[in-house]
């Protein structure tokens, strides 16, 4: 069976997607496919091409304007007990339509979400991006970590997301070095059009190794005493 919902973006930017079921949203376009088919059945290892039409209505808003095409399908299966149970699956693919016109390209980028104090890594880098333009925008760009002297240490890639319009969206990406000392800043630089400015947002954190750091500190205590009793 096809279906279609309108889905949108999450203020919660680890949630991707809402959908929304049978309710509209001001954002959504499931009203505007139309596939040529409604069911079909398939025996296994066989496939099919659906074509889905997009009417966009004259009077549309410029701007993003999205919606989900499911294919479900139900099975009849049995619990533990032997008792029948029904048991649905979906799969299904997004549709990202941009309407032509005023089209406003804006986002913001917070500073980048890293722990404080750390002992060791690799450390997972949060970059979350909010959308407040009126399409879906694809942010992509690069982290770089320099070291209390200012020296670049690392340069992490960040590879692009999709932010829908008045949503927050995170990606993660990680650095991968192992054993760390001192101050360190993350500075991230995303850019989300092919000719605007790019976001701009820096953090810093610190890595000591406790677990280094004590022993070795436990063994030197000794020999410093033993050194101040021989100096006069």
């Amino acid at each position: 069976e096809l279906s279609v919902e309108d889905f949108e973006g999450s203020s919660d930017p680890s949630q991707a997607t809402v959908f929304l079921g049978d309710e509209d949203s001001s954002w959504g376009a499931r009203r505007w496919l139309e596939p040529e088919i409604a069911s079909m059945v398939l025996n296994q290892g066989e496939t099919l091409t659906v074509r889905t039409k997009v009417n966009v209505p004259k009077n549309a808003e410029p701007g993003g304007r999205y919606a989900a095409l499911f294919a479900s399908s139900t099975y009849e299966s049995q619990d533990e007990q032997g008792s029948p149970v029904n048991i649905t699956s979906r799969v299904g693919t997004l549709f990202l339509i941009k309407v032509a016109g005023t089209i406003i390209n804006e986002g913001t980028l917070n500073k980048p979400e890293i722990p404080g104090l750390s002992e060791y890594g690799p450390i997972d880098v949060g970059l979350v991006f909010n959308n407040t333009g009126n399409v879906h925008l694809k942010p992509q760009g690069g982290v770089l970590i320099t070291n209390f002297l200012g020296q670049q240490v690392a340069d992490i890639p960040a590879p692009e997301w999709v932010v829908l319009p008045e949503s927050s969206r995170r990606n993660v990406v990680t650095w991968d070095s192992q054993y760390l000392l001192g101050r360190y800043t993350a500075r991230a630089e995303i850019g989300y059009t092919s000719d605007g400015t790019p976001s701009i947002a820096s953090t810093s954190f610190r890595f000591i190794p406790w677990l280094l750091i004590i022993p070795i500190a436990s063994a030197a205590a000794p020999l410093l005493s033993g050194v101040s009793r021989l100096v006069p």
